[in-house]
């Protein structure tokens, strides 16, 4: 009866696992992720470019060597430790590192800047002889007509047909692909 009970309660916590995920996925948060994974890769770029074509011929002057990559300490034979690819890895974690935390920094202040413009806002509506209810009110109507001016998001479904679409248009391999297995799944089905 007990085992019983045990395999309800775990048959129930994995299906609501995958609710759990299917939500997830639903709510763009994996399309949002893929688009900061390319614009974080693409950052990538940026910063080795930054730290290897600018940074490092800088440094270099102070170390007397063109390449920082290639300092090395020569242990015994085999054994060799490259502390110069270590300082390049470090200096391009700190650009990120101070990048991200711009970033941080500017929203949080953008952030707070919003917040101090609806006190004063409050501040004035309190003012003209306003009460704390029909402020209230008037933040609920306001927010109301911003969510029915947001246009709704299209669909994943909606988005591969898009892209499906450019591809297509621009002649893509890939589409040519896809177009022969269309066939080929044509093909069978009318078999």
């Amino acid at each position: 009866m007990k085992t019983e009970k045990i395999k309800k309660e775990k048959k129930q916590r994995i299906k609501n696992f995958f609710t759990d995920f299917k939500n997830f996925i639903n709510k763009g948060n994996v399309l949002n992720l893929a688009i900061a994974f390319v614009m974080g890769a693409a950052f990538n770029a940026i910063v080795t470019s930054l730290v290897n074509d600018l940074i490092m011929p800088l440094v270099s002057i102070l170390f007397g060597k063109t390449d920082i990559g290639s300092l090395a300490w020569v242990v015994s034979g085999d054994l060799t430790i490259y502390y110069g690819k270590f300082i390049l890895a470090v200096v391009q974690f700190l650009i990120i590192a101070f990048t991200l935390f711009l970033v941080i920094k500017i929203a949080a202040g953008a952030e707070n800047s919003f917040k101090k413009l609806g006190k004063r806002e409050k501040k004035v509506l309190k003012e003209n002889g306003l009460t704390n209810e029909e402020i209230a009110a008037a933040e609920q109507e306001a927010a109301a007509a911003a969510a029915a001016a947001e246009p709704t998001k299209p669909t994943s479904e909606e988005l591969l047909a898009d892209i499906l679409a450019v591809l297509k248009a621009q002649g893509s391999p890939l589409t040519a692909q896809s177009a022969l297995q269309d066939e080929n799944i044509s093909e069978k089905a009318a078999e």
